[in-house]
This record gives structure tokens, C-alpha cells and sequence, in this order.
């Protein structure tokens, strides 16, 4: 199958044929065509599967089909981080290069005045991050109320971002008849199946691969480290080791800081990613990491949802992720395309339960691999199973009854109301005191 056989025009497929495709693949094949006949589409496919053309060439498809009306914006992209919408936007202009379409980008970190002259340009199309565009429609200064698609990229990771209703109060300004396209690696997360039951209106529902699932060019390994420095020992030698661009994953801006600072020490010079630092940086970082000035990338999860770098050839885990979808997601910047790549992750014994969760999540165990001189020199740790209540054995029975202080207190006192029991079995009658009162009579 060719993209000629969906009928595109013909200034789309020469934009496609420019940006060196030529053929669709799974979930293009599957999700193009519905979309192109306006209907709903919820899709959840491999990372690095092809889900942004997946949806930008429908989209750009309907717009030149049927042109929005003067000055009106015909089409929203929503994603959760800032560097996905550039690089969406990236992919749409060169789609519409020579279409006369244009776009807009809303974000934070944007100057409100630089955005405004971009919205006062016209745009056909908005990509924004789903906080300042909600911003913008409260204050009157954009309207979506002539949209005819809505898209949805990265849906679960928004909703983990608690950005599911500013989502909604924009697919609220949108027209009730508008189409929505809910495309995700991830996608069947039980918060995108409420999602859609509410949104979607008689989708196509597109399952092409399993989201815990890797593709088969991505080698993993996991290396066992005794320590800080033991692991900051492996991952100076896998950064000496692998050729071409490394991206490194850390879980917090503080393990970042040292990490920065322990690899400058040793000469190293990396580029730095995390969501505190202002555009102009962020777009500076990954400029430099596309030329391949520098090799070395050091980011948090910011990094690990959509964006597309050309030759990333190993991702190294620092710190594991703490869902396996994450780990889905970080693997997920190698191996694109069908190009061979390795995922490296560093497990210290406080790791072992994100790895073993991991685990559980691929239904599959990662192999174990060493350094020739950095083994680890304790015995690998080995993850326990906290038992569960119906898995605990029952206590054993004590072989002497247990003896309470009240019974060792009370003993030799009378037991029950008819006193100690006498040897023969009997009980024992209890004498009855005369009345102190001697006229008064019993009853």
C-alpha cells in the first residue's frame, strides 16, 4: 500500500515524498482512512510508530478539502509538553510547506505578546499545550468556535499531568460536531477509556500493538550496581563505549544537579533538559543535540513523550522509571523507525522494585548483563514478594497455652458464680452471711 491510495492532493504527497516516505505503515495504514472520513479515532500503537503523520495528514488533508472560513481556525493539536508542540509544529509545516497553510504555536515559556502576533496572523491551525490555550479562550483573545478536528496526542500523559479539564473546557468551546482523533502509545489506560466514553462519538478504536511492548530492534540490559559511585563508574564507561547521540533519564532535578556536576568533574560535556528551564534554552539544548554538537543529553521525563531525534542510539536509565508505561515511553526515543538501538538501566538495591514492577508490566524479564572490571561485588539482589493475606501461613499453634498476668492474679479466688468447682466435679456452695439486721426478715 501506497500514501497514493488514499487519495491525498497532490501537493501532500509531494510534501510526504520530500520528507523521504515512501509507504505508510501499521497505523497509518489503519487510522489515515477513517480519519479522513471525519469520523472519531482512538489509537494506541508503539512508541515510534508513526502516530504524528498517523494524524497531521489527514488533518492537513480536510483543511485544503475544505478551507476554513477567513481569519478562522480550523484545526487544535494538544499535547503535554512544549517540545512536543514544536516538533508537531515542525511536522506540519513541512507537510503544508507549499499548501499555504500555517500554523501557530501556544505554550508556556512564550512571550503572550510573541503569541498574539501569531494568532493575529490567521493560523488555520493551533498546536498548543492545553493550560495556555484554555488561558487564552477565558480572556477572549483566541475562539475555536469554527474548529472541525481536535486532537489529542499523548492523551494519557496529560491526563497524568492533571490537565483532563483544562481538555475538556476547550473541547467544551469547540463545536459539538467537531471530530476528535486520540492518539497515544498508551492509549488503553483505563483514564482515556472514561475519557472517550464521554468525548468520542461512535469512534474507531485502533489496537495495532501492545502497549507494553517493545519493538524488536530495542536490545535492553539491566546492570547491577553496589553504589552511587559504582553506577556513576558504569555509566562513564557506557557513555565512552556506545557511538552517537545518548540520552540519560534521571527522576529528579536534584539527582540531575549531581549528575551534572559528577560528569562535568570528569570532562564530560552534556546537555541538560528538565522542565524549569526557560524556552529559549529548552529549543537551544535541543538544537544542539540535533546537529550532534554534543552526544550526551542528561533530561527528566520531559524528554521521554514524543519528541523524535534523529540517531539516538542508546538510552541509559540512571534512575528507573516508576511505571512501566514511563519505561515504555523513555525506551521508546531509540529504535525508531525500525532502526537497532539499546536501552541501558542502572539498578541499585533501592531500584528493584521499579525494575521488578517494569517487569511485570513487559510480562518479561530483562537480561542482566556486566562491565569487565565494574562487576558488582556483592551477591545480586534478589526481589521479594511481599505475601499477600491469603498467602501468609497461618501461626503455629504454641506449645504452652499462653498464661495472662489477670488469670495469675486471680488465682485461688472463686471462678463463676457457684464458686471453684470442688475435686469430685461438684460445685462448691457458697455460705450465705447473716443479715446485719436481725428483725429483718427474708422473703
Amino acid at each position: 500500500m501506497l500514501f497514493d491510495d488514499f487519495f491525498l492532493r497532490p501537493e501532500l504527497l509531494r510534501a510526504i515524498d520530500k520528507m523521504g516516505f515512501d509507504a505508510p505503515n501499521a497505523a497509518q495504514r489503519e487510522a489515515i482512512p477513517p480519519a479522513l472520513e471525519g469520523r472519531d479515532v482512538m489509537l494506541s500503537a508503539e512508541t515510534g510508530g508513526g502516530k504524528t503523520l498517523a494524524f497531521l495528514i489527514p488533518l492537513v488533508q480536510r483543511l485544503l478539502e475544505t478551507p476554513p472560513e477567513d481569519g478562522r481556525i480550523g484545526a487544535v493539536v494538544l499535547a503535554p509538553t512544549r517540545e512536543l508542540v514544536v516538533q508537531i509544529d515542525k511536522v506540519f509545516r513541512r507537510l503544508a510547506g507549499s499548501t499555504g497553510l500555517s500554523s501557530a504555536r501556544v505554550t508556556g515559556g512564550i512571550r503572550h505578546k510573541s503569541q498574539l502576533e501569531w494568532l493575529a496572523k490567521q493560523p488555520e491551525l493551533i498546536v498548543a499545550t492545553p493550560g495556555r490555550l484554555l488561558e487564552l479562550l477565558a480572556t477572549g483573545e483566541t475562539d475555536i468556535g469554527t474548529v472541525r478536528t481536535v486532537v489529542l496526542d499523548e492523551a494519557d500523559r496529560m491526563f497524568e499531568l492533571g490537565l483532563r479539564e483544562a481538555v475538556e473546557g476547550i473541547l467544551s468551546a469547540a463545536p459539538t460536531d467537531r471530530q476528535l482523533l486520540l492518539y497515544s502509545a498508551t492509549a488503553a489506560d483505563s483514564r482515556c477509556g472514561h475519557f472517550a466514553v464521554y468525548w468520542l462519538k461512535n469512534p474507531v478504536i485502533l489496537t495495532l500493538d501492545s502497549p507494553r511492548r517493545l519493538p524488536a530492534s530495542i536490545a535492553q540490559s539491566v546492570l547491577f550496581a553496589d553504589t552511587r559511585e559504582h553506577k556513576l563508574a558504569l555509566l562513564e564507561q557506557l557513555l565512552r563505549a556506545e557511538k552517537g547521540r545518548k540520552l540519560v533519564f534521571v527522576n529528579t532535578r536534584e539527582h540531575l544537579v549531581w549528575l551534572i556536576g559528577a560528569l562535568s568533574a570528569n570532562g564530560s560535556k552534556v546537555l541538560v533538559l528538565h522542565g524549569e528551564l526557560r524556552q529559549p534554552e529548552r529549543d537551544r539544548c535541543l538544537r544542539e543535540f540535533h546537529a550532534g554538537s554534543r552526544s550526551i543529553l542528561l533530561a527528566t521525563d520531559v524528554a521521554a513523550r514524543g519528541l523524535h531525534i534523529d540517531d539516538v542510539k542508546a538510552i541509559i536509565n540512571w534512575d528507573m522509571p516508576r511505571k512501566g508505561d514511563l519505561y515504555v515511553h523513555r525506551a521508546g526515543r531509540t529504535g525508531r523507525d525500525g532502526k537497532p538501538g539499546r536501552v541501558f538501566n542502572l539498578v541499585e538495591a533501592h531500584d528493584l522494585r521499579y525494575l521488578e514492577r517494569i517487569q511485570r508490566y513487559l510480562c518479561d524479564s530483562l537480561p542482566v548483563t556486566t562491565i569487565e572490571g565494574l562487576e558488582p561485588r556483592h551477591r545480586l539482589p534478589v526481589a521479594r514478594r511481599k505475601k499477600r493475606k491469603a498467602d501468609k501461613e497461618k501461626p503455629k499453634p504454641r506449645s504452652k497455652p499462653k498464661q495472662r498476668l489477670r488469670e495469675r492474679k486471680n488465682k485461688g479466688k472463686p471462678k463463676g458464680p457457684l464458686g471453684r468447682k470442688s475435686k469430685t466435679g461438684e460445685a462448691a456452695v457458697e455460705k450465705v452471711k447473716p443479715s446485719r439486721n436481725p428483725w429483718k426478715q427474708s422473703s
